[in-house]
């Protein structure tokens, strides 16, 4: 049987559909079938001398077989020369292949970028980026604020001051003046000894550094408030905090981007490749879960403050309100005071051997004075008590190094190796008909019923669409 055959000189990859365009070189030679010829692996006999040059052909298509081959080689025998061909069937049956469903597990032409592409490993290389946040809290020590417990008129009152009125509170409270006062106030006259027997800070129950600014408080409620110290009257200028609710102080901080999303996919931002960290004085560095860091436009880092303690907690959460994150800590200090006094003195034992003296001074009779010389020897007795002084104290000594700083969001991001999308594509895991994805595909579980294929030519379409093939 005779019949024509066209000859290539065709450029492509052996496993991609594209079959030679009409600007394609060509010739037509006429040929002749064997005997015995198959359809997969035909060998056929040209009817061409032998200095014909052959070899410039590598793709054929027989119009008889409507089917495209790959030239396999050239034998000339007989004076004649024979073509050994090779089923091409993804370029053969490349219209039906365009038509088919399937399950798509890489593409060049579409992918998801929320999925992680495992198939590129990461390189021993990390880049880092730290973007700093204005804290909430005062950088300057002498600029903060003072938490005032105190006791005197049933449960201890708290007042938030500044620096200079505590200044001026703990001035007059360890002056002659207070210790006048105080005996004052229980109807003694006052001698000047008082002031080494009395012990004012015992109405103090704590004193706590807040690193906070006034901004945050209305200027208008700071004023002269009236405290009770023991049995005397102040003056404080302060704001009354007794019933203070806990007070917020957010910082809201953009999530950086993998230098490598925007071009490969979101799942860059997760881990392994993105790692996310928020430092958040005094709370230290707090590690967050990249997954929820991934899709996350901003974060809010919120400290909330007990303003009576200084203790606190950090809640951070994303802009969808998801908690990412919560920790307890301590926002500030506890001030140390002290006040050396003789031992075994209070008040009231002040009062009560002051009274004692000035009764043996002024009385004019014998027994008031061995009354008054009684209470002196009781005196005497108590001074020689309290003649190896004690130091009181309320507190301990506290430090704002903690709190320095500024709040940041520190990134690392693992670097992979380069990719290779027109050659190795992207995930994309969804059901698409192939013709609508051109290019490089990986397919699933594909299904080649195919009208005119034998069923060996379906394995080999099967075959290239499962281990990667380009639809072109």
């Amino acid at each position: 049987m005779a019949f024509n055959v066209r000859f290539y000189k065709f450029e492509k990859k052996t496993n991609s559909t594209a079959v030679p365009a009409d600007t394609v070189e060509r010739v037509t030679y006429p040929c002749v079938a064997l005997d015995a010829m198959s359809l997969a692996a035909p060998v056929i006999k040209v009817l061409l001398p032998m200095e014909t040059a052959v070899h410039d052909y590598n793709y054929m298509y027989v119009g008889s077989f409507n089917r495209f081959y790959w030239i396999t080689d050239w034998e000339y025998r007989d004076r004649c020369w024979y073509v050994h061909g090779s089923i091409d069937a993804l370029g053969t049956f490349r219209y039906q292949i365009g038509e088919l469903s399937a399950y798509v597990l890489r593409s060049a032409h579409e992918y998801d970028g929320t999925i992680q592409d495992n198939y590129y490993p990461v390189k021993a290389q990390w880049s880092g980026n730290i973007v700093d946040y204005a804290s909430p809290w005062v950088q300057n020590p002498a600029a903060g604020l003072y938490s005032i417990g105190i006791i005197g008129s049933g449960k201890t009152q708290f007042y938030l001051t500044d620096n200079a009125s505590l200044n001026d509170m703990l001035s007059y409270m360890l002056s002659d003046q207070y210790a006048s006062d105080a005996l004052t106030a229980l109807g003694v006259t006052a001698y000047p000894e008082a002031k080494a027997i009395l012990d004012p800070l015992q109405y103090i129950s704590c004193i706590t550094y807040l690193p906070i600014s006034n901004t945050y408080f209305d200027l208008d409620d700071f004023v002269r408030q009236e405290i009770k110290i023991g049995y005397v009257t102040y003056h404080l200028v302060a704001w009354s905090i007794s019933n203070a609710q806990p007070m917020s102080f957010p910082v809201s901080m953009s999530v950086p981007r993998h230098p490598s999303a925007a071009a490969r996919g979101a799942y860059m931002n997760n881990a392994p490749y993105s790692s996310y960290d928020v430092y958040f004085p005094p709370f230290g560095l707090i590690t967050l879960d990249p997954a929820l860091c991934a899709n996350a436009a901003s974060i809010t880092a919120t400290a909330y403050v007990d303003l009576h303690t200084g203790l606190s907690s950090l809640l951070i959460t994303n802009n969808s309100g998801r908690v990412m994150s919560r920790t307890s800590g301590k926002v500030g200090y506890s001030m140390q005071l002290s006040q050396v006094i003789a031992q075994g003195y209070g008040i009231m034992s002040a009062a009560k051997d002051a009274a004692g003296i000035l009764s043996g001074i002024e009385g004019g009779i014998p027994g008031l004075i061995s009354s008054g010389i009684s209470s002196i020897a009781n005196g005497i007795g108590n001074a020689i008590t309290g003649s190896i002084p004690s130091a009181n104290s309320i507190g301990s000594v506290g430090s704002v190094d903690a709190m320095q700083g500024p709040v940041q969001m520190q990134t690392m991001y693992a670097m992979p190796v380069d990719d290779d999308l027109a050659h190795r594509g992207r995930p994309l895991c969804q059901v698409r008909t192939i013709r609508t994805v051109p290019g490089y595909l990986l397919c699933a579980d594909v299904d080649t019923h195919i009208n005119g294929a034998t069923s060996n030519e379906m394995d080999i379409i099967k075959n290239f669409m499962e281990s990667g093939f380009f639809y072109e």
